[in-house]
């Protein structure tokens, strides 16, 4: 308007502002022609709206053109508040108002009145004489409007506002209105009808800063309460995923040592075997009690593939072998039965990355299409570092992207990017930057560090790296939109193009601004003039290739060459020299060793002849260092033409596949310079900086090394990396710790309730069929014992269930409901060693029909320390009359005791025995998972459990469970046991009584360390025992006759979706002899559980095989095999006789069932 006025001159009528400037939306007035000069002016400065040319996402957003809609107001007839414009109607409307007595003072004012046009001021106060409708009309006519000063002005003493405006079309107040109160829990009451009546029945409004602003969890461990924490159950301070740091597991777990969560990236992981071997690698370095979460997210569309499959391999080692995967960080692509798959497998929330509102958009998109499931907006804006967009963090959020995403119940929002210090952390948790934009407060529920990290001490870039980041970049202010998105590098950090064409944020050393000039000058030029534009420039693209960048040009001999003028030798020679590390001797990466090999091989295939054959491949997978030097060895001796013969155009085709085959890794150099140019030049680069060794004429130094690699860092957080090698836990420790010194001061104190026992009964809403009392043995809640026929569920609710049980009292009052049984209740994990499985504690507890729980409290505990000792769970059997007689009739059916050192013992009964379980409670130290289970000696314990039920009512005595002895065979090694056991044969002996004598061994067999998967998550699904030889097993016993009875793993494999599968056989002998009488086999299923690489088998009996009347010929066919031969000399087969061959084959099966080794052998 500015700019127009100018334009207009002095003389001319000007266009007036009614309201002062707001985010998204401001008033203007004039005449009639006047306004319509003006809006035809801005609309040929506006953006387009439609097609391509509106799509300003790849403009820095302080160069786009405005984005707008323009149009005139249908409820407004004349240009109000428009300055000098309208001021001869004052005088004009002053004379009407004196003919009509219209006359007030300030003195007439009865209530304290502020004003629209003078930021909320009261200034009728203290003023008795003013003309009261003098000021009114001058308002009215020539003031401009600041209605958003006026709301702020009252914020604190509004609780509602009634907009008397007409509705329908645009309602510029209205919405101005809206934007303004949003979030500050003051609600908005529409009465453009003054007939109807006023609807004061509405929902409270929003209030983001009690309902999103952290709290104190524990004050005394510093532990802020936010909803990204209850996720992780760790500080809402975390490492987000960022390449190449997070993909060292070393470095993941340091963090997680330290006490905070850090993400772990496998997006770079080319094979499922890779990524299953990094994601255990870290569930076993990580403390016990500590989720991971995975970021598979691919950065664009075409890495969607890879995405998928990445996906289904972290649900199977969830749902399998049941790692502590909490997270899975993806990006938008991700389908609804993806989505459904993780929840299947245990997966508790996924995160996606935010850098535009258009991102945004997608994010809540799949939010509302899985509402039940918590979803993770980590917005960066374009400050991050690596791949960013052209966005301010800030105003994409201002305009409405937090109000829709905090309207969203499941979504949980993370501030990422520029963040390096406590005094930057704070106003993001506590939602404080939003009232520097005179917006309501607006927190986040956590901060991610991601560029910060990259300099710590146990980050694997390489240390001359991290010198060049702490030397060379100082950053810049998040607020410097020109330093934050300029063309020429700001802070020490340049943005280049990515392969895909995305801007990309990394430090600005040499090979950066060769990038940044490749990007200018090649990059961005449309498709169909790349081609040309490489040509023209090819001498100084190569020259900056192998004088600045890691990955030179592959044709390079004394001068440059291209693939065509180079010979077979010349090649295989290049490849090792830009492949291998020759003075640590080692290849930069497997694929790279098998590229050469393949290479080789295409060599030999090219150049062979009469006197030199084929060279044979190499076996696959036994391709070792040393073995591919000497083919290569083998090929210059042997194929003397390979020094001189040029590569045929099919090989040079060849070479280019082996470049681009999936599971390759880029490769480290640039072979053409054609349409995949910048998928040579910039495809997955972030690695090579924390391996200076391997960048090419790395003889040069490790310093020039580092100038010669990209590395990805944020313009903001660069501000912050001062210090190479800085211990992880003093970066997060000072970031977190200091924010929480800064936020307690701010946070609402909160009393600690006052309340006698009698009232721990009734605080939650229980149903009314819930029968409690409280009496010297504690308080008793009795559950209904059948449900009712009609009317609502008698049941409470589970919540209300697990809230009222664990609340307890000490003897002055104080309450605690932060206790042991409280997490026991609700934590929807429990830590097995290294595994996270699902609370079935929980499960036992929850409400039934017919039961009676029994709290005791410890009431002697002080200082608000009231914590129960024990629950006691009892079935109350056939309807009883009172109470009383219920309680003293029933049976118990489980107790739940704390014991010393925080030790929970859970004791199932039956009949005479009782299973015992025992957890340790960590409380704080690990909020996420802080009910342990002891895992020593519980497979003992659960097995002689089940010996005790499955031997009860019989008269023989049980022997103690054996130890299983291993017995090494050609292609596995399988537990066996041996028990002997005294049989009563009688008139009532039957093959199931085998079975329970077989027991013993058998559990013998399912607790060993190679066999066990945990006896509670076994199922048996098949039993069977068979006779030998046919005939009655009877016939051949006599009463007192002893049996030996021999247990075995027959089978051990993985059922793909289900678990692990256990064959256990039992073969019944008659002692003393060697005659088998019966077989027991019982099959089990372990859900789950995987067997481990290397380990699966199956173990078959074959049918016996009979030669009747064997001819001779036949005979000495049989006695030629290295495999017959007679183990006693003379007694060797003859002519004629009749052979029984008894044969057992043992099968090694890969993890798909698919046979990798075969042995069989018998008499």
């Amino acid at each position: 308007m500015a700019s127009y006025n100018t334009f207009k001159g002095h003389n001319a009528v000007h266009v007036a502002s009614i309201d002062v400037d707001n985010y998204h939306l401001t008033c203007a007035g004039e005449s009639v022609s006047t306004m319509a000069h003006f809006i035809k002016q801005v609309r040929q400065r506006m953006a387009a709206t439609q097609g391509s040319a509106g799509d300003q996402s790849d403009i820095p957003f302080h160069k786009r053109k405005p984005d707008a809609v323009i149009d005139f107001h249908p409820h407004v007839y004349a240009p109000l508040h428009c300055g000098d414009l309208l001021v001869s109607a004052v005088e004009q409307h002053m004379t009407f108002a004196v003919s009509k007595g219209w006359l007030f003072s300030a003195k007439d004012l009865h209530d304290s009145t502020v004003s629209a046009f003078t930021n909320g001021k009261n200034v009728f106060s203290g003023v008795q004489d003013l003309d009261l409708t003098r000021t009114m009309v001058e308002y009215i006519y020539t003031q401009q409007v600041d209605w958003p000063s006026t709301l702020l002005s009252e914020k604190d003493s509004i609780m509602r506002i009634v907009d008397f405006g007409p509705s329908g079309g645009p309602m510029p107040l209205h919405e101005q209105t809206v934007l303004t109160i949003q979030g500050r829990g003051i609600q908005l009451l529409q009465y453009a009808d003054s007939r109807a009546p006023l609807d004061t029945t509405l929902s409270p409004a929003a209030n983001w800063r009690t309902q999103f602003g952290p709290a104190v969890f524990d004050s005394s461990n510093n532990m802020l309460h936010t909803r990204l924490s209850n996720l992780i159950g760790l500080p809402p301070v975390f490492v987000g995923a960022t390449a190449p740091t997070t993909r060292s597991v070393d470095f993941v777990a340091a963090v997680a040592h330290a006490g905070y969560h850090a993400e772990l990236s496998v997006e770079d992981t080319l094979s499922s075997d890779e990524l299953a071997d990094r994601i255990t690698r870290l569930a076993d370095a990580i403390p016990p009690g500590h989720g991971i979460t995975v970021s598979c997210r691919a950065n664009h569309k075409d890495d969607d593939s890879r995405q998928q499959w990445q996906l289904r391999a972290i649900a199977r080692l969830r749902q399998q072998n049941q790692h502590p995967i909490i997270g899975v960080c993806v990006n938008d692509s991700i389908s609804a039965s993806e989505i459904a798959m993780l929840q299947r497998a245990g997966i508790r929330y996924i995160a996606l990355r935010a850098a535009k509102p258009s991102d945004i958009d997608g994010a809540l998109g799949i939010a509302q299409s899985c509402a039940a499931f918590p979803v993770v907006i980590q917005w960066t804006g374009g400050r991050c570092g690596g791949v960013h967009s052209f966005e301010d963090f800030h105003i994409p959020l201002l305009v409405d992207a937090y109000g829709r995403m905090r309207a969203q119940g499941n979504v949980v929002l993370v501030a990422s990017s520029g963040f390096g210090d406590a005094d930057g952390v704070v106003p993001y948790l506590t939602g404080a930057w939003g009232e520097m934009f005179n917006r309501s407060c607006m927190p986040f529920d956590g901060v991610m560090l991601s560029s910060r990290m990259m300099v710590a001490r146990e980050s694997p870039v390489a240390d001359a790296a991290k010198q060049l980041i702490v030397s060379r970049a100082p950053g810049v202010d998040p607020f410097d939109m020109l330093a934050l998105f300029g063309d020429a590098p700001e802070g020490g950090i340049v943005s280049i193009r990515n392969e895909h064409g995305q801007p990309r944020h990394v430090v600005a050393n040499r090979a950066a601004k060769f990038c940044h000039k490749v990007s200018a000058e090649i990059l961005l030029q449309p498709r169909d003039k790349v081609a040309s534009a490489l040509k023209a420039n090819r001498d100084w693209i190569l020259r900056g290739l192998c004088k600045d960048f890691m990955r030179p040009w592959f044709g390079q001999s004394e001068h440059p060459l291209e693939l065509s003028e180079m010979t077979y030798i010349q090649v295989i020679d290049r490849l090792v020299e830009l492949m291998h590390v020759a003075a640590e001797h080692r290849w930069i990466h497997a694929t790279y060793r098998n590229f050469v090999a393949k290479f080789v091989r295409r060599t030999s295939m090219r150049l062979q002849n009469a006197e030199h054959a084929f060279m044979p491949e190499l076996k696959q997978g036994v391709v070792y260092d040393d073995a591919v030097f000497d083919e290569i060895a083998t090929v210059k001796l042997a194929y003397p033409d390979a020094h001189t013969q040029l590569l045929a155009s099919a090989d040079i085709q060849y070479f280019a596949s082996l470049c681009k085959r999936p599971g390759q890794k880029a490769v480290p150099f640039v072979p053409f310079l054609d349409a995949d140019f910048a998928d040579y030049l910039m495809r997955d680069t972030e690695w090579q900086c924390q391996d200076l060794a391997s960048v090419y004429n790395g003889s040069a130094g490790l310093d020039d090394a580092a100038q010669r690699v990209l590395l990805n860092h944020g313009p903001v957080a660069a501000r912050y990396s001062l210090v190479a090698n800085e211990p992880v836990n003093d970066i997060m420790d000072r970031i977190y710790n200091g924010a929480v010194q800064l936020i307690i001061p701010e946070l609402p104190a909160t009393d600690i309730e006052q309340l006698d026992p009698e009232s721990l009964l009734s605080m939650e809403s229980l149903e009314h069929t819930v029968i409690a009392y409280h009496s010297s043995e504690g308080r008793t809640y009795q559950l209904p014992l059948h449900p009712q026929s009609e009317g609502p569920e008698t049941l409470p609710s589970i919540r209300a269930w697990h809230r009222v049980l664990p609340r307890s009292s000490d003897s002055k009052g104080n309450t605690n409901n932060n206790n042991w049984l409280h997490s026991i209740l609700t934590s929807p994990a429990i830590v097995q060693d290294k595994k996270l499985v699902d609370n079935y504690v929980s499960r036992l507890l929850r409400p039934r029909y017919g039961r009676a729980v029994t709290v005791i409290d410890d009431a002697t505990a002080v200082n608000s320390q009231a914590s129960p000792l024990s629950v006691k769970v009892w079935n109350n059997g056939p309807t009883p009359t009172t109470l009383e007689t219920s309680h003293r009739s029933s049976s118990l059916e489980l107790s739940l005791t704390l014991c010393n050192d925080n030790v929970i013992e859970l004791v199932l009964p039956h009949r005479n025995s009782s299973l015992v379980l025992r957890f340790l409670y960590t409380g704080n130290k690990t909020p996420l998972a802080p009910i342990h289970e002891i895992m020593d000696g519980r497979d003992d314990r659960i097995a002689r459990f089940y010996t005790d039920l499955w031997r009860r009512g019989t008269d023989t005595q049980t022997p103690a469970i054996p130890s299983p002895s291993s017995t090494s065979m050609s292609c596995c090694t399988a537990p066996q046991t041996y028990t002997q056991c005294r049989v009563p044969v009688c008139r009532d002996f039957s093959l199931d009584m085998l079975a329970i004598e077989a027991l013993p061994g058998v559990f013998g067999i399912l607790t060993d360390g190679c066999v066990s998967a945990g006896l509670l998550d076994m199922v048996q699904t098949e039993y069977a025992v068979e006779k030998c030889n046919g005939g009655s097993l009877f016939a051949s016993l006599s009463q007192g006759d002893e049996l030996d009875i021999v247990s075995r793993v027959n089978e051990m494999r993985t059922v793909p979706g289900l678990g692990k599968q256990v064959v256990a056989v039992s073969d019944v002998f008659v002692s003393g002899t060697k005659r088998k009488c019966a077989e027991i086999r019982a099959t089990f299923l372990f859900k789950g559980a995987a067997v481990a690489p290397g380990r699966c088998f199956r173990h078959v009996e074959e049918p016996t095989a009979t030669i009747s009347a064997i001819a001779g010929d036949v005979l000495k066919v049989l006695e030629s095999k290295e495999w017959f031969y007679h183990i006693v000399s003379d007694q060797r087969a003859r002519e004629g006789d009749t052979l029984e061959f008894h044969l057992r084959s043992e099968y090694t099966l890969s993890s798909t069932g698919a046979y990798l080794h075969a042995a069989t052998k018998g008499s």
